[in-house]
C-alpha cells in the first residue's frame, strides 16, 4: 500500500508513466497532408498545414464554449453543445446512474476503505445536467453518415467542465 494519499492517487490514475493510447481506423493530420501533397492540391509544408488545423480546432472549441453552434461547410452538418437531465433507472434489480464519476471523492473513499476499493464502489457527481458535444447529421447531405465519428480531446472536456462549474454555460435540452 502507498505511504501517502498523493502516491496512492498517482498509482491508481497511472500518471507516473506516459499514457499509451491507440487510435485505429482513423486518419491523422499527417495522412491527410500526405494525400493532398500526393495529389498536388497543397503548396504548404507539413508544419504550416498542422498549424492551420490546430488553429481551426481551437476556434471551434472557443465558439462551442461561447454557446454557439457551428455550421460545417458543404452541408456536412452541425456541431452543437447540448445538455440532458440524467435519470436514475432500475434495470434487472440494479440501479443505473448515468452521472459521471467524482474521482476525487472516489479515490479518497478507496484510500480510507480497502473494501470499497476491492468492490470498486464509486461516488457519482450530483449534477443536474450533463453537457456533451453533439454532431447533428440532420443538416448533412452526404452518404454514409453513420460512419462519421466525432471525439473531443481532454483539453476541451476540461474547459467545458470548468465552464459548467462556473455556472456560465447553458445549452438546449435534448431527450435521450
Amino acid at each position: 500500500m502507498s505511504n501517502s494519499f498523493s502516491e496512492f492517487r498517482k498509482e491508481i490514475l497511472k500518471v507516473s508513466k506516459p499514457r499509451n493510447y491507440e487510435i485505429t481506423h482513423s486518419y491523422e493530420i499527417r495522412d491527410i497532408y500526405r494525400a493532398l501533397r500526393k495529389e498536388k492540391k497543397l503548396s504548404l509544408n507539413e508544419r504550416q498545414f498542422s498549424d492551420i488545423i490546430r488553429n481551426v480546432n481551437k476556434k471551434i472549441a472557443y465558439y462551442l464554449l461561447q454557446e454557439e453552434d457551428i455550421i460545417l461547410p458543404h452541408k456536412m452538418g452541425r456541431l452543437e453543445l447540448r445538455k440532458r437531465i440524467p435519470e436514475l433507472k432500475i434495470k434487472d434489480g440494479k440501479l443505473i446512474a448515468p452521472m459521471p464519476i467524482d474521482w476525487d471523492k472516489t479515490l479518497k473513499l478507496w484510500w480510507e476503505d480497502e473494501e470499497a476499493k476491492t468492490d470498486k464502489q464509486v461516488i457519482r457527481l450530483e449534477s443536474k445536467e450533463i453537457f456533451r458535444l453533439n454532431y447533428n447529421k440532420v443538416y448533412a447531405s452526404y452518404k454514409n453518415k453513420d460512419y462519421f465519428k466525432l471525439t473531443t480531446n481532454r483539453k476541451f472536456k476540461n474547459a467545458l467542465k470548468c465552464r459548467v462549474n462556473e455556472g456560465g454555460l447553458d445549452a438546449y435540452l435534448i431527450d435521450k
